[in-house]
């Protein structure tokens, strides 16, 4: 699990460094969390390349003046101080702190099995580093002016190893102090972290450490049992109740969880922290031999032979094939991401590869490596694109089927341009139905009210404008429902059928509550349409069966194919009128498009239609040679409008609710 926790403002942070190292001061509230291991704290990252201190030991001098904003420039050699620049109060960092699942620790720290700290150690540095990747987020301006977010792929950490909690039970965990500082390696600057993309992206570091720390177990020879959370594990071969023998600060916090009400195995990462702030108490440290010899007594007493557990992993990672188990990894890698694929195009045009790659770790519970190989075979093949202008700094991906649903929205929208039935015709009688909801508005709510010139517009818009699709957007609250309760009124009033739907159940809601009109999710309203398609198949099927039993069915003798103009409407919607091709055989309907080229053709292939049983009689009637001129003359005419009818025309086959109506 990865916990956060913001390192005070600037103008704290001398104060702060000095209780992390002094000899009875420590970082949280008299914890002593660097001083003991300072010695084994590290510099990572690249900002530490940058400065050429990567893997170099944690000073303290370095440690106050990263997190004061003090850095040495490598292109002008100078130190650059960022609370200089007028903000003073910025925020100094913060401690990321990563910890494995307890039977992890136990195994590690009680067993002595070094191989599952190494595990712990590659995992934590997997999962910062791609939190470098994707959260090193600055704030610069644009050519307009204008703050945007920019990636500079490079953050700056001290990284150290712990191995016990508050109550000095074994809790294997690094604390990773991150100074809020990256540097710009276009403008060769420090700059200012904008924290925002840690706090967003920290469950996705936390699915990328226990895909890699999952994985690194498995390779020791260990076996798992999942949580139901699907995103936790413990190693197999200990009971729930031998793990809480050695988890009794997570008990407390636990306890604390349950006391406000809810579920520890639901509850969310701020819930956690918060349970953890609440129960938190003085640490006291013991030597460590004390510590082994109370945690040995302690797994005695429970039953455990850690000994044996840890021969056994041995034995069990001594026949494992290293290389076929990668193989099948990346293999599953690449249907995890396929399916994170489609779960995030579910839901979004576009999603990030950020979003991308967590989602696919948790799904797979695929290392990161193995994901970014799939992500990019995904590319390679075209499956996704990459999506250009969009915000927030981040790279942004897309599918084919998105732009191409995006295509048809654009040219739908476009095709509706001067094709919309306008509910209102007059400007004055817009005026007068205004004039008439504001007054009853005023009366009811005992104040004075009117739509703002804005909420007009938009209303005027969307019952007189002639294009067919019509949009507003607004913020929240800038009162686009009450010029939807004005929309509904007048709507209503001229025989018009309004029907709201929303993405979420809470939105429907809102929607129909604050302008009375009935609103659906947009799940629930093509389930509703779907529910009311299947009810009029039943019934046109039971239609069909009393014609044919009442001896009224289609005549076998009649053509096969049939075209009619029909005005076809549906439920709520109207179709319009049409040119309707019916393939009686195989009970298809298909109609042409609306375009001229289509409407001519149409009009051809009626005239031949019309004219063919006029030229069939003249041919059975001719006699003379001017009769039988006449009639070629004729047949002509109807080939050639035919033909060309058939040259010119477009079809498309109608989906099922406009066939049945």
């Amino acid at each position: 699990m990865i916990t956060f926790h913001a390192i005070g403002s600037g103008g704290d942070a001398a104060a702060y460094h000095d209780k992390a190292f002094s000899a009875e001061g420590n970082v949280r509230d008299a914890d002593n969390y660097y001083m003991d291991e300072s010695a084994g704290a590290k510099w990572q990252g690249k900002g530490a390349r940058v400065l050429g201190i990567e893997g170099a030991q944690v000073g303290r001098e370095d440690f106050i003046n990263f997190l004061d904003g003090k850095l040495l420039n490598p292109e002008t050699g100078k130190t650059q101080n960022l609370a200089s620049r007028g903000n003073a109060d910025r925020r100094a960092g913060f401690d990321l702190s990563v910890a494995p699942p307890k039977s992890v620790s136990v195994m590690a720290l009680v067993a002595g099995d070094d191989r599952l700290i190494k595990a712990h150690e590659t995992a934590n540095h997997k999962a910062m580093s791609w939190l470098e990747e994707h959260a090193s987020l600055i704030r610069v301006k644009d050519n307009q002016g204008e703050n945007v977010k920019e990636q500079t792929g490079n953050l700056l950490w001290a990284t150290i190893r712990h191995e016990t909690n508050r109550e000095n039970e074994p809790q294997l965990h690094n604390h990773n102090v991150v100074p809020a500082v990256t540097y710009d390696l276009d403008r060769k600057t420090w700059r200012s972290l904008t924290n925002d993309e840690i706090l967003v992206l920290r469950n996705g570091a936390d699915d990328i450490y226990k895909a890699t720390l999952l994985q690194e177990t498995r390779l020791a020879g260990y076996q798992v049992e999942h949580s139901k959370n699907g995103r936790d594990f413990e190693i197999a071969g200990m009971s729930p109740q031998q793990i809480a023998a050695f988890s009794g600060r997570s008990q407390q916090i636990d306890d604390a969880i349950r006391a406000r009400g809810f579920d520890p195995e639901d509850a969310s990462w701020a819930m956690r922290q918060a349970a953890a702030l609440d129960t938190r108490a003085k640490k006291h440290d013991l030597p460590s031999d004390v510590l082994n010899s109370a945690w040995n007594e302690r797994a005695q007493e429970l039953g455990l032979n850690l000994a044996g557990m840890v021969d056994a992993a041995k034995e069990r990672a001594a026949t494992l094939d290293p290389q076929a188990l990668k193989a099948e990894d990346k293999r599953l890698a690449s249907l995890a991401v396929s399916e994170a694929i489609e779960h995030l195009a579910e839901r979004e045009q576009a999603f990030t590869v950020a979003n991308l790659e967590k989602t696919a770790a948790l799904m797979g519970k695929s290392v990161i490596e193995d994901v970014k190989a799939a992500i990019e075979d995904h590319r390679e093949g075209h499956m996704i694109l990459g999506r250009d202008g969009m915000p927030s700094g981040a790279t942004w991906l897309t599918t084919q089927k998105a732009l191409n649903a995006e295509k048809e929205l654009v040219s739908t929208i476009v095709e509706g341009f001067g094709k919309g039935q306008a509910v209102l015709s007059s400007s004055s009688e817009f005026d007068q139905m205004l004039s008439e909801f504001e007054t009853k508005k005023s009366q009811a709510l005992g104040i004075d009210f009117k739509l703002s010139g804005e909420q007009v517009n938009a209303a005027k818009n969307t019952l007189m404008h002639q294009d067919k699709f019509q949009a507003i957007q607004g913020d929240a609250g800038t009162g686009k429902t009450a010029a939807l309760e004005f929309v509904r009124e007048v709507a209503e009033r001229k025989g018009w059928n309004i029907q709201g739907v929303a993405t979420t159940s809470s939105a429907a809601e809102e929607l129909q509550a604050s302008s009375g009109i009935k609103s659906n999710t947009i799940a629930g309203f093509f389930a509703d349409r779907n529910n009311a398609t299947k009810d009029l198949s039943m019934e046109i099927e039971a239609l069909k069966y009393k014609l044919q039993t009442a001896g009224q069915g289609r005549d076998p003798a009649a053509p096969r194919i049939e075209v009619k103009h029909l005005e076809a409407k549906s439920f709520d919607l109207n179709f319009g009128t049409n040119r309707y091709t019916f393939d009686h055989k195989t009970e298809s309907v298909y109609k042409s498009d609306g375009g001229l080229m289509s409407r001519v053709a149409g009009l051809l292939l009626d005239a031949a239609e019309k004219h063919r049983g006029g030229a069939e009689k003249l041919t059975g009637e001719a006699s003379t040679l001017g009769e039988r001129l006449k009639v070629f003359a004729s047949e002509k005419v109807v080939g050639l409008a035919e033909s060309l009818g058939e040259k010119m025309i477009s079809y498309e086959k109608v989906g099922v609710v406009e066939a049945q109506a």
